[in-house]
């Protein structure tokens, strides 16, 4: 109910890159809008923080994030870890605030103004979520409502599968996605992207809402989920 029909696995003749074909999720959609939202407070595997070693590559991938982003003393070293880097990567976006960020945006002409890896406080998403809004209703009111009613019942629905799921107790969310699609009477969401959702080693239980330190392979996903229903919420009353 809440991921794409999976038609099996795919490839480009001569490569050896697999993907998953999965089904036409705009299908009875009519000119949709398409907003793909990454949930989580962080984007990358526990396994892939482990090496400690200071590289030179991340350092000068750290600036191009910004000049102000390193520390002195790493300026002066010019290398950094890959955890460092990461972090640092993840605090640039609304990922590191509110548990998700926006991923991107299809079919809409406008999205606020600001380039959505730059999307990161509360006021900045809502604007987003409302110009997505304001693009498929055309401003109707009563369209909007009923928009904003199917998103908040599905979240709700989507909640309460996770809490019961034996996939979701039993893994790290990292790197999924609500693919949202919307047109002037219909929204729903996707669950995709799973490559990176991997099995809790064995005896390690997670809460999926708790801060993440490395070793506990906490995610934030439900803290991203109520955030965005928060966010949509909030838009109903506008």
């Amino acid at each position: 109910e809440f991921w794409p029909e999976c038609w099996g696995e795919g490839g480009v003749e001569g490569e050896d890159e697999r993907y998953l074909m999965l089904g036409n999720v705009t299908r009875g959609f009519d000119a949709p809008v398409v907003m793909d939202c990454k949930i989580g407070g962080r984007t990358f595997l526990e396994s892939e923080c482990k090496n400690t070693k200071p590289r030179r590559d991340l350092y000068e991938k750290m600036v191009k994030l910004g000049d102000d982003i390193p520390t002195r003393e790493e300026t002066i070293a010019g290398e950094v870890t890959k955890l460092r880097y990461m972090l640092a990567r993840e605090q640039l976006s609304a990922t590191s605030v509110l548990g998700f960020r926006i991923d991107g945006v299809m079919g809409c002409t406008t999205t606020c103004g600001i380039p959505l890896q730059k999307v990161k406080h509360e006021a900045d998403v809502r604007k987003v979520f409302q110009n997505v809004l304001d693009d498929v209703t055309k401003g109707r009111p009563e369209s909007r409502k009923k928009l904003i009613t199917q998103i908040l019942q599905r979240m709700k629905d989507f909640t309460a599968t996770l809490q019961i799921s034996p996939f979701f107790a039993s893994h790290e969310m990292i790197g999924a996605s609500l693919l949202f699609v919307l047109d002037s009477d219909h929204a729903s969401f996707w669950l995709i992207d799973l490559a990176k959702c991997t099995r809790l080693p064995p005896g390690v239980t997670t809460c999926h809402n708790v801060p993440w330190e490395l070793g506990n392979h906490e995610d934030g996903f439900l803290t991203g989920l109520e955030n965005l229903n928060v966010i949509w919420s909030s838009l109903g009353d506008i």
